[in-house]
Order: structure tokens, then C-alpha cells, then sequence
């Protein structure tokens, strides 16, 4: 580990062969998903509100469904608050207050933004129901102009491959996070680091299945210990590389 920008935050030592290595990964194969392949900020942030706590496989058919109904920002705006919670309801997407907030960002931004998105985390966060991540995510995919994204996923794959802080509220996540994105990439970046908490480093890992571009590096990859934040007992796995090497190690 090197120091960061702060004296306490863990880093690997060659950031940029880091930084290559994920987006390399995940510009080679990812899941596709249309909202990663547009960026309509309004598209954008459908998906992410109806992506909170829920798969994103999940997400596909009623994205798909909603933006049939309502394609534009202004579409929204204009539709009755019932019709959009009734959608919600029907689609089992979770609390209706998101459909809620969803419909008065909307308004929001037609009327008070002239049915321009804000683009910087910031500007977003004035919008009903748009809090830190969800800002972040928009501004990142819909502008390439956001901080790095840090949910759950991502605090597990820092902290298995670098950072090893204890503290699920511990900032130092936000710090390790944003030391690691390249300057002007935060579209790609984050789609990568959430795409390997989606797909490689969930609560069971997949690091050989799924070549994890860190694993050679990596803390848990190299001791055999894959407990997280939200893992606090090891996982379980058969028949993998991991498993020889944590009875190695052990």
C-alpha cells in the first residue's frame, strides 16, 4: 500500500496498472443492460431509483415498461401521481414513496430547470428523493461528471482488494474510492467497480470464474479470508483455486 491523499488511507502501489486492470475487465465483457448503453440523464435516474436494494435483473422488464409509458421527462411530470404509484405497485418495485419522489423530480426538473438535468452531484441533490449515491450515479453515467459511487458492493470489493477498514460508516471508503477513480472517467469507472461487486466479489466470491482483474493483488484473494462489512463469516465455497489457498494459508 502506498499513502493516498490522506496519510491513513491504504492504496495499492501502482494505481494506474489498478486502474487499467478494472476497466480493461470490464470493457472486455459485462452484463448489458440498456441503461448502460444510453446517456438520457432521465433514463438514467429511473434506473437508479428502481435499482435501490433491488437486482438489477429484476429492474429490466419494468424500466422497459415505464419508459414505454412515460419516455420523456416531461411525460412524467405531466402524468397523474396515482398512475405512477399504481405502476410501481403493479411492478412490486418496492416503497411507493420512491415513485412518489420519482414523479416530483421530474416536475422539478421541468419546471424549475427547464427540463435540463442538472449535471453535477451537487445540482442533482436539490431534486426530490436524490440523495449522495443516487446524485453521483446520475451525474456519473448521464454527464461522466460524478464523485465515485459507493454502495454496499462496492465497500466489499474495497475491502477485500485494498482498503481493510472495519467501519461500514468509515469515510475512508469515499476516500479510497475517489483516490482510485481516473480523473474524467467516472461513467466507466463506476460501472466497473459496481459491475465487480455485482459479478465477482459478491457475498460468495467468484474471483476465478469471474477473472477478477484484482485478485492477484488482492488481500482476501492472497490470505484466503473473504469476510467483508456485510460478510462478517467466511462464505462458502467448493472446488476453487480460493478454497486450496485459504487451507494453504490456514
Amino acid at each position: 500500500m502506498t499513502d493516498g491523499p490522506d496519510a491513513d488511507v491504504p492504496l495499492p502501489e501502482d494505481v494506474d496498472a489498478v486502474r487499467t486492470a478494472l476497466v480493461e475487465w470490464y470493457e472486455d465483457d459485462h452484463r448489458a443492460y440498456r441503461w448502460r448503453e444510453t446517456t438520457d440523464p432521465y433514463q438514467i435516474l429511473v434506473s437508479e431509483v428502481m435499482s435501490q436494494q433491488t437486482q438489477l435483473d429484476r429492474v429490466v422488464e419494468p424500466w422497459e415498461a415505464f419508459l414505454d409509458e412515460w419516455p420523456t421527462v416531461e411525460s412524467l411530470a405531466a402524468a397523474d401521481r396515482a398512475d405512477v404509484v399504481g405502476f410501481w405497485t403493479d411492478h412490486s418495485l418496492g416503497y411507493n414513496n420512491r415513485a412518489k419522489y420519482l414523479h416530483e423530480a421530474a416536475r422539478q426538473v421541468v419546471q424549475e430547470f427547464d427540463s435540463a438535468f442538472p449535471e453535477t452531484p451537487t445540482g442533482l441533490q436539490e431534486l426530490m428523493g436524490v440523495g449522495p449515491y443516487t446524485a453521483n450515479a446520475v451525474a456519473s453515467f448521464a454527464f461522466d461528471n460524478g464523485d465515485a459511487v459507493v454502495d454496499t458492493n462496492v465497500k466489499r470489493v474495497l475491502y477485500r482488494a485494498f482498503a481493510e477498514i472495519h467501519d461500514t460508516d468509515n469515510p475512508q471508503y469515499e476516500e479510497v474510492a475517489n483516490a482510485l477513480m481516473p480523473d474524467g472517467q467516472s461513467r466507466v469507472w463506476n460501472n466497473a467497480v459496481m459491475e465487480l461487486g455485482g459479478v465477482a466479489c459478491q457475498k460468495t466470491p467468484r474471483c476465478d470464474e469471474e477473472s477478477c482483474p484484482w485478485r492477484e493483488g488482492g488481500h482476501a484473494y492472497q490470505t484466503g479470508d473473504f469476510t467483508a462489512p456485510d460478510v462478517p463469516t467466511q462464505p462458502e465455497f467448493e472446488g476453487s483455486r480460493r478454497q486450496f489457498r485459504g487451507r494453504v494459508i490456514g
